[in-house]
């Protein structure tokens, strides 16, 4: 029914309320997807269970005030990373930057655990830029957040600026991690840290194991790899930490 740049265009204008749009569209899709599989689920054991779809969705959709609840798996991963993020010896104060910040959504974490540091993200994307500085403005959160476009290999700021440095989920798609790692280092002051969160697909385990699920794994690592990318990076960080110049690496396993 809409057209396929609509989003687009309107994000242009508007990067806070189409963000609230997609939330509300991703929802409003979920709850259609839940109902029919119960419905499925139901004719599978012989006792269909009757959703009315429609009534369903105008009944939970959000308004575009709302953003949608975290589902509790989402909650428990927002914890562990809060507390990753405690644990990760930042100063209170000072600079910290995220490296691909993406929408703006952990460095605004970062801003509430840290309240008198300063949060810089730096995000290859100018159009997520402007969507995560909106959203900045929107949490009343811009007086302590600053985003800025840039790649990971040229990092805009000056060296030594920064008192801290986390990269989230980012060295996966990165084809020269150590050049990313050595631009770290660079911005980055002496004694300052460095930490990085990424996934090891080759940990994963599933009981009980989906059929198909190790396919599923090996053709996102092929489509990762097509990319330039790693999807069993977390193995590596350590190795690729030290190669670049780094002091005092430690490695945990989330």
């Amino acid at each position: 029914v809409l057209p396929d740049d609509l989003l687009a265009r309107l994000e242009r204008q508007d990067p806070l309320s189409v963000q609230r749009l997609r939330h509300n569209l991703a929802t409003i899709l979920a709850d259609r997807l839940d109902a029919t599989n119960r419905q499925v689920a139901g004719f599978m054991r012989g006792s269909p269970e009757r959703v009315p779809l429609e009534a369903r969705v105008v009944a939970d959709a959000p308004t575009v005030h709302q953003a949608p609840p975290l589902a509790p798996s989402a909650e428990a991963a927002v914890r562990l990373e809060e507390r990753l993020l405690e644990e990760a010896g930042f100063p209170q104060s000072g600079t910290l930057l995220e490296l691909g910040a993406r929408d703006g959504h952990t460095s605004l974490l970062l801003a509430r655990l840290f309240p008198d540091a300063r949060i810089v993200g730096v995000e290859p994307d100018p159009v997520r830029c402007a969507r995560a500085e909106a959203l900045a403005t929107a949490t009343g959160l811009d007086d302590h957040c600053t985003f800025l476009a840039g790649a990971p290999e040229r990092i805009p700021l000056e060296s030594g600026i920064v008192d801290g440095a986390y990269a989230r989920l980012l060295f996966q798609r990165l084809a020269d991690p150590v050049a990313v790692l050595r631009e770290l280092r660079r911005v980055v002051r002496p004694g300052g840290r460095i930490v990085l969160l990424d996934i090891d697909d080759g940990g994963v385990m599933v009981h009980p194991e989906p059929a198909g699920f190790p396919a599923l794994l090996a053709r996102l690592a092929e489509i990762r790899a097509a990319r330039g990318g790693d999807r069993r990076v977390g193995r590596r960080l350590p190795d690729l930490l030290q190669r670049s110049g780094l002091d005092d690496v430690d490695a945990r396993v989330l």
